[in-house]
This record gives C-alpha cells, sequence and structure tokens, in this order.
C-alpha cells in the first residue's frame, strides 16, 4: 500500500537500483559497505601497522567518510548516501571487535557507571541521531556483558538463532503491527508493540528449533537451512 508496484521493466530496474521497495534500502547500501570496506580492511591488516595504526586507520577512515557524506549530495544510486551515513557504524563495529578484550574489561569494570550514563544520555539526545544510537549500542554493550555472565547455558545457546530472528522476524511483527492492529484500532497500541516484539522474537526460535529437530531425522532438509539462517 505505501509502495505501489508496477510490473514493468522501468520500474524493476527503479526499485532495484534507485528506490527499493519497503524497507529493503539496507540490501544495496550493505553491498555498497561491503565493497569499500573489505579491499581498504584487508589492506590494513596486511600492513604493519600495529594496533596502534589499526585505531589511527579507523578513526581517520571515520572521519573522512564523514566528511564526505556532509559535502556529497544525496545520491540514491544503489543508496550510496546511505551506505556513507551507515558505514561509520561499520567501522565502529570493527574497532570494537579488533580490541574486544580491552573494550570488554573496560566496559565490565565501570559497568554501574557505564549502564545508567549511557541509557540517559540515549534518550536525552534523542533527537541527535548519531549521537543517540551510538549511546545506546554502549548501553546495550555495557548490560549484554552482565547478562552474559549471568545467564544459564540454555538462554546462551539461543544466541545461534540470531541470524534466523533478524530473517524472520519480520513477518510475524508486520503481522501484528499491520492488519491486526488496524483491526482493533480501540486497543492500546502499546500492547500491540509489547506483543509484536514477542512474537518477532520466539515465532523465528521456534522454528528454528523445529527445523533442528526435523534435520536430525531428515538429511534432505539439510541444504534448507540456509533459508533461515542456519
Amino acid at each position: 500500500m505505501q509502495h505501489p508496484v508496477v510490473l514493468s521493466l522501468s520500474a524493476f530496474i527503479d526499485s532495484t537500483l534507485f528506490h527499493p521497495l519497503g524497507f529493503m534500502w539496507f540490501l544495496p547500501a550493505l553491498f555498497i559497505i561491503f565493497i569499500m570496506i573489505f579491499p581498504w580492511w584487508k589492506l590494513i591488516k596486511k600492513s604493519t601497522f600495529g594496533k596502534k595504526g589499526i585505531l589511527i586507520n579507523i578513526l581517520l577512515a571515520m572521519v573522512i567518510v564523514t566528511f564526505i557524506y556532509e559535502w556529497l549530495p544525496n545520491v540514491t544510486f544503489m543508496q550510496i548516501s546511505s551506505s556513507l551515513y551507515y558505514i561509520r557504524y561499520f567501522l565502529v563495529g570493527i574497532l570494537y571487535c579488533e580490541f574486544k578484550p580491552v573494550v570488554d574489561s573496560f566496559f565490565y569494570k565501570f559497568k554501574y557507571i557505564i549502564i545508567p550514563v549511557f541509557f540517559l544520555m540515549s534518550v536525552l539526545l534523542l533527537s541527535e541521531g548519531m549521537a543517540a544510537a551510538l549511546s545506546g549500542i554502549i548501553f546495550s554493550l555495557g548490560l549484554a556483558l552482565i547478562l552474559s555472565n549471568r545467564c544459564k547455558d540454555q538462554i546462551v545457546q539461543l544466541s545461534i538463532y540470531c541470524y534466523t530472528v533478524f530473517l524472520l522476524s519480520y513477518f510475524p511483527q508486520m503481522l501484528i503491527r499491520g492488519p491486526i492492529a488496524h483491526r482493533f484500532s480501540d486497543v492500546n497500541q502499546y500492547w500491540f508493540s509489547v506483543l509484536s516484539f514477542l512474537l518477532g522474537l520466539f515465532v523465528p526460535i521456534l522454528i528454528a528449533v523445529g527445523y533442528t529437530k526435523l534435520r536430525c531425522k531428515y538429511k534432505i532438509l539439510d541444504r534448507l537451512g540456509f533459508l533461515i539462517g542456519l
């Protein structure tokens, strides 16, 4: 309804290269990010910069990308502008992975300061976009480090289904937020948000657990796991 589809060659080219349907903009954006990042990262890793050199290169790349994003006009082709905006998060992720033991140790040591401070910052800076997002990421990381040490093994084992949840959560969530929420418009929408979250989490996990059990019995299903992130 929001993005009507016209079955024509021109519409196909436009939706593939310029204006992706619905929320599918992230697919070409990720494609462009991978093309830009991986050759550069392989070059960095093969060099003899050391840890300090890698840190400087990542920070310098973030500054350059930010400058290009601010200077360049909006480019819809293959979501290049979106790629330049979100590539900074990608670089932060690389930075974290490269210095994970040090960062985790620091975060865990000061967790009772980091968690409330950055949660508050993520709320107060909500209108600032990236600053709020990075604050929320730091808060989430600090919280995850605490939970990972306190959760039982059965809960930790659910982490293997993260990609499955990412791939399949959209469908039950949109069922709740779409036709059901519109059908019962007089019901408090926050209840639908809670239900949407729960179904988006547990329906994919149930599908993954069911598939895993069936795969053990029927080898013919082995390859189908790729479709649901397993």
